[in-house]
């Protein structure tokens, strides 16, 4: 049996001298190698339905998958997305939104992370329904440039910009490659 001051060193000040740590939780272990576990579940044993599917094959490391990922079907289809034209007139040159970068290497979109007066603000007054712009949006290219974060942004520098556009609940990420 271990001595019993063992647990006491280091206590808190609000923890009475008496008491003992709480007991190791032990995680239920595999199986086989082979198997795999159960999903996690509530506690009432049932899974929440409002949480999105849990994903058993994943052929990427970004939080954004299958949305991004290389094999991924609705990255190529298109319908998720949509283009927004935006020219910038005189006397408002600007296209008034900031961005950073995010996503995989592979596969990297700039992200709306601001909007002020300008020509996307102009857009989002006039656009059509669920067609506005909102602030995490990922531009996913650039009048026909993806994948290149360098020169999406000297391609934002146009008088014209057609952006390919994917609203911020069509897709997640946890990682910014790079700010503005």
């Amino acid at each position: 049996m271990p001595d019993p001051d063992f647990y006491r060193e280091d206590l808190p000040r609000h923890q009475a001298k008496n008491s003992v740590p709480p007991p190791r939780v032990r995680r239920p272990e595999r199986e086989g190698p082979g198997e795999e576990m159960d999903p996690p579940r509530s506690a009432r044993e049932t899974r929440n339905p409002s949480l999105p599917p849990i994903e058993k094959e994943r052929c990427c490391g970004f939080a954004g998958h299958p949305v991004f990922c290389c094999r991924a079907e609705g990255s190529r289809d298109g319908k998720s997305r949509h283009l927004v034209r935006l020219e910038r007139r005189p006397g408002s040159e600007r296209l008034g939104f900031g961005n950073v970068a995010a996503g995989p290497a592979t596969n990297p979109v700039l992200v709306i992370s601001w909007i002020r007066d300008g020509a996307l603000a102009e857009w989002n007054e006039k656009a059509p329904e669920g067609l506005a712009v909102p602030v995490q949006s990922a531009i996913v290219s650039v009048n026909g440039i993806s994948g290149d974060l360098q020169r999406m942004r000297e391609a934002l520098r146009a008088q014209v910009v057609d952006m390919e556009i994917m609203a911020p609940e069509r897709w997640r990420y946890t990682k910014v490659t790079r700010s503005a």
